[in-house]
């Protein structure tokens, strides 16, 4: 069977070849990837699992990357599991629209929408134009049975633009921890901002580089989170995204 993972030679953010090994933990298994009892016997898929740092930007970053179909298409979390997940995601859909100038026949897009927890926040605020985008196959027919509109996949350009035929320009885009996941970060953006109206706002969540160090999480360094995101890195990156 071929390895289903690759590696980057270059940074996620800047491109750059200026690539350091900054922490090595070996070879890992692949979470979220589970076995039944009759392959209980064959060996698992490893792969490495090292920290580095882009002496050009400062990102740090995983570069042996799981094939996303591999990872992504029949992943098994949902987010309306965790009571905590639907408290967090109400709570932030609240503070968003705080400062959100939203009508609530705007378009909502959701990247990386899951089961459609967060949108189902934006139904019960009285919005009725969301929309999810996900590859997860199973749970994206579940969201979509649940009454939240959801296209099955990555975003990319193609998503895009079929975003813009059948719904037009959003004034509201959110991504949560996918810019921890996303491998080809460049495309999705610009993806995003392809589809963003230009008065519109994006917002996204990641786990945060300087808690991951000051509190040792190791426990969230894993071949989902490909990027370990700090201030000064993203700072460079959206300005070079022109966002």
């Amino acid at each position: 069977m071929k390895e289903p993972y690759y590696t980057s030679s270059t940074c996620r953010l800047c491109q750059s070849e200026k690539l350091e090994r900054a922490v090595s933990l070996g070879l890992s298994p692949v979470s979220e990837k589970y076995v039944n009892r009759d392959e209980l016997g064959e060996p698992g898929v490893m792969v490495p699992l090292d920290l580095y740092f882009c002496s050009n930007c400062s990102h740090v970053q995983l570069v042996d990357v799981v094939e996303p179909e591999y990872l992504w298409s029949d992943y098994t979390f949902r987010t309306g599991d965790n009571p905590a997940l639907i408290e967090h995601f109400s709570d932030y859909a609240s503070r968003v629209h705080t400062f959100a100038n939203l009508n609530e026949t705007d378009l909502i897009i959701d990247v990386g929408s899951n089961d459609g927890t967060l949108l189902k926040s934006w139904q019960r605020k009285g919005f009725r134009n969301v929309l999810g985008v996900d590859p997860a196959i199973d749970i994206g027919a579940e969201a979509n049975a649940a009454g939240v509109e959801t296209l099955i996949g990555f975003l990319n350009q193609a998503i895009a633009e079929k975003i813009l035929e059948q719904h037009g320009r959003a004034k509201l885009i959110t991504a949560n921890n996918v810019y921890a996941h996303c491998d080809d970060l460049i495309g999705m953006t610009q993806a995003i901002r392809s589809v963003l109206d230009p008065d519109g706002l994006f917002t996204f969540e990641a786990s945060y580089l300087l808690d991951i160090v000051e509190k040792d999480l190791i426990g969230t360094i894993f071949h989902e989170h490909l990027s370990y995101h700090s201030v000064i890195s993203l700072q460079s990156y959206f300005l070079r995204q022109d966002m």
